[in-house]
């Protein structure tokens, strides 16, 4: 499974052809959530997989990285370019003091 590091996510997710998926709850989306991220829980994410880009790279990212990795690896075996961050958010974004996006409730 491929595991990115922070560094390595930041370079790829600026890259055209890369799609990132957050996987955690809606509302731990709209509280932080890295910038373009498309919030898709991860009980959806394998049934809602043919409506992600399959000509995309597609980095997965959830709260700590063991559900990201999982999703990932599911990705992966239905044809999918798909990574994981390394850490989640929480050690492998915010730890490294890196810009989120907020949610406003409406």
């Amino acid at each position: 499974m491929t595991a990115i590091n922070t560094k390595e996510f930041c370079k790829l997710m600026k890259q055209e052809g890369t799609f990132i998926v957050d996987v955690r709850e809606a509302e731990q989306y709209a509280d932080a959530h890295i910038k373009n991220a498309f919030n898709i829980p991860s009980d959806e994410v394998i049934e809602c997989s043919d409506d992600l880009p399959k000509e995309e790279k597609i980095l997965v990212v959830c709260g700590d990285g063991e559900t990201s990795k999982t999703i990932a690896e599911e990705l992966k075996g239905k044809g999918f370019d798909a990574s994981y961050l390394e850490g989640g958010i929480e050690k492998g974004w915010k730890a490294f003091k890196l810009p989120t996006a907020h949610s406003c409730a409406t």
